[in-house]
């Protein structure tokens, strides 16, 4: 089954486009509208049609999206700990980070790696302290 199949499935199964505005539903909608738009390459209209809201809500969730992540929130990480498992974003901007085997967390890295050698002594060895998988 390919992806946005996949992800259908996961966000009729989880309630996701139904309208509301708990957390439990905004969060993962949040992080579905930017993963369909950027991994998947729909445009707004057709991630609103699958989330079931409007193209400028759409547009508004990747924003969200973007700055709950840049700040780590811990709630937001919390609640779209099985979709960013299962659907990871894998793109220029966010680099995957796994502190463990259950728990991944995307952080906006470009800007902090844009200048720094990954493949330097110092940047390795506090990646191999703190074990971090990097994946690029």
């Amino acid at each position: 089954m390919n992806k946005l199949k996949e992800l259908k499935q996961y966000i009729n199964d989880n309630k996701i486009n139904l309208k509301s505005q708990e957390r439990e539903r905004v969060y993962p909608r949040h992080y579905c509208a930017f993963y369909l738009y950027t991994s998947l390459g729909l445009t707004d209209k057709q991630v609103g049609e699958v989330l079931n809201i409007h193209r400028c809500t759409v547009l508004n969730s990747i924003k969200v999206h973007k700055e709950l992540v840049s700040y780590s929130d811990k709630g937001y990480l919390n609640l779209t700990k099985e979709l960013r498992y299962l659907f990871p974003v894998k793109d220029e901007n966010y680099t995957v980070i796994i502190l463990n085997e259950e728990q991944q967390i995307k952080l906006n890295t470009y800007k902090v790696f844009n200048n720094i050698d990954l493949e330097s002594d110092a940047i390795l060895s506090l990646i191999d302290k703190m074990n971090i998988e990097i994946e690029l």
